[in-house]
């Protein structure tokens, strides 16, 4: 569970935040549950199934069951994106990547 979680501080009081990320969320549920969120806090959340924004679905990391957590998101947000910086430069496309399925061409069979 620990490399799921993703930190972020919170720069300013809750109550000044315009745009609502999903730092902000999770700082906002946490400290509704009894937790003391202040300035400079650095709040530690995951993201779990289920609708709504990525912001409506970051809870606070320690409330986070490993049952619950939104596998789609880590690959397809987390870990494919910086995976995919190296791969490019190896030739590999982000479809190969997902589906497992290389497509060569002809000049792949002489080298």
């Amino acid at each position: 569970m620990d490399d799921l979680v993703i930190y972020e501080q919170i720069t300013r009081p809750l109550s000044e935040y315009e745009q609502i990320g999903p730092h902000v969320k999770a700082a906002k549920k946490a400290k509704e549950r009894g937790r003391v969120i202040v300035e400079g806090s650095v709040i530690g959340f995951i993201i779990v199934k289920g609708a709504g924004s990525i912001s409506d679905r970051a809870e606070p990391a320690e409330d986070v069951k490993l049952s619950e957590y939104d596998d789609q998101y880590y690959i397809y947000h987390q870990i494919l994106p910086a995976a995919m910086r190296v791969l490019k430069a190896l030739g590999y496309t982000e479809q190969e990547v997902v589906s497992g399925k290389v497509q060569r061409g002809l000049r792949g069979f002489f080298k």
